[in-house]
């Protein structure tokens, strides 16, 4: 086979030269060379990768992982400790930035939890360098999982209000919640109020009294009206019943509490002998008087 047939030239002085392919130029890789002798290898300013010869612009750079080797494709950055890494012709170009001083890892704290899914950190001491860049990675936090927790109790959404206990005067409204699950020993207890009250219908049980009148204990004493001021009426006394009545000093006139003094005259509380002014075929004829009304007969004035 001649080496054309596999992209490479003929050296007929020291084919074997390091480096022959691309992973000869990482810093982890030592090309061992030997004595020279004649062969096939790439032509010069290309080395041998996947079996192919490329330009050594195209070859990948390598950095230890483990046991084996993590590759970079040209251009692509890594970073090193705190240092900015460009792969360029198959070697790792990095920055020289004095690095922070980190001291081992502490280790893993306990579980976050005593049950179930929970965390636990880790830290390390560092020591910034001068003209370096700051500590940054001093704590480091994983997931960490124990057995399973035992099942905690189990409560209901919350039932609608009920209904007032009263349509006036202040009642009660409730709602409640529902123990679904008792908790499993060691598992959470129920927590929060099982029964909630609000206040409702704070509305006055007394009714509406009309205009000027109020609610009172006993709103049939008398005087009730006008009328009962008349010599001539007679208003008499019934049990007290609570209602609506007007205000002491005042009574009833047309619907409305007026004040005593406010209140018109029978005509047919005059004397007998002062009516005769106020007489028909029919006999007497009530006149109701405006306060301050006079009424001259003879010589008295009414």
């Amino acid at each position: 086979e001649r080496c054309e047939d596999r992209e490479r030239i003929y050296h007929d002085s020291c084919a074997n030269q390091c480096p022959r392919s691309c992973a000869d130029l990482w810093e982890h890789v030592q090309c061992l060379q030997g004595s020279c002798h004649p062969g096939c290898r790439c032509p010069d300013g290309q080395l041998l990768q996947d079996g192919h010869c490329v330009p050594v612009t195209e070859c990948r750079c390598g950095t230890p992982s483990g046991n084996g080797t993590v590759e970079f494709s040209p251009e692509e950055e890594l970073i090193i400790e705190c240092n900015t890494c460009v792969c360029e012709n198959g070697t790792l170009a990095c920055t020289t930035l004095p690095c922070p001083v980190y001291e081992p890892w502490s280790p893993w704290s306990s579980c976050s939890v005593s049950c179930g899914h929970g965390l636990r950190t880790r830290t390390r001491s560092c020591q910034d360098t001068k003209d370096g860049p700051s500590c940054a990675d001093t704590t480091q936090t994983e997931s960490c999982d124990l057995q399973s927790c035992p099942e905690g109790c189990l409560l209901s959404d919350w039932s609608s209000w009920s209904e007032c206990s009263s349509t006036c005067g202040g009642g009660v409204s409730t709602r409640n919640k529902t123990i679904l699950q008792e908790p499993e020993p060691g598992g959470a207890a129920c927590v929060g109020p099982l029964k909630q009250h609000t206040v409702c219908n704070t509305n006055s049980c007394l009714p509406e009294c009309p205009s000027r009148q109020v609610y009172s204990n006993c709103s049939a004493s008398c005087p009730y009206s006008c009328e009962d001021l008349w010599p001539h009426t007679q208003c008499l006394p019934v049990p007290c019943i609570l209602g609506c009545s007007c205000p002491p000093g005042q009574v009833l006139l047309e619907g409305s509490c007026v004040p005593h003094t406010d209140c018109p005259c029978s005509s047919l509380s005059l004397p007998t002998k002062y009516r005769s002014w106020n007489m028909s075929s029919e006999g007497f004829v009530e006149v109701l008087l405006k306060p301050g009304t006079t009424i001259q007969h003879r010589c008295n004035t009414w």
